[in-house]
């Protein structure tokens, strides 16, 4: 990391784009020992809730290295900006779910001002990480 790059990044936000059913999400959250409350999944000062991607399209989704944007889910992390929590302490975290996600074979992606801290850059770009199949036709 660039000395000063920690004030940089002022947001430590991430939205993970995945292609898993939200069956799928919730029981891997709940194997990271996360708690729920009415959907919304709580660990670390970090909150996570599931959406729809309304943006969500079966044909683009293969494309690399875009399709992420059209995958089915994306959940939202928003982190307690009260809690000082450090930007290297943020960047693992999230590269943790990424990691479990893609050691489950589940394509994700994330999307944050610090994607250059995280296991394989946030998926951007990896030919790492599992990616969705072009749909039979």
């Amino acid at each position: 990391m660039i000395k000063g790059e920690e004030r940089m990044v002022e947001d430590l936000d991430c939205i993970i784009y995945t292609e898993a059913s939200r069956d799928t999400l919730v029981k891997i959250l709940h194997e990271l020992s996360f708690e729920e409350d009415n959907g919304c999944f709580q660990k670390n000062h970090n909150e996570i809730i599931i959406f729809k991607n309304y943006d969500r399209n079966p044909e683009k989704r293969s494309e690399f290295p875009d399709g992420f944007l059209y995958f089915q889910l994306y959940l939202e992390i928003s982190c307690d900006e009260s809690s000082q929590i450090k930007i290297d302490d943020q960047a693992s975290f999230i590269s943790l779910i990424l990691k479990e996600f893609w050691s489950k074979n589940i394509p994700a992606v994330a999307s944050c001002d610090y994607e250059h801290l995280l296991a394989n850059n946030g998926g951007y770009k990896s030919k790492e990480i599992p990616w969705p199949a072009p749909d039979a036709s």
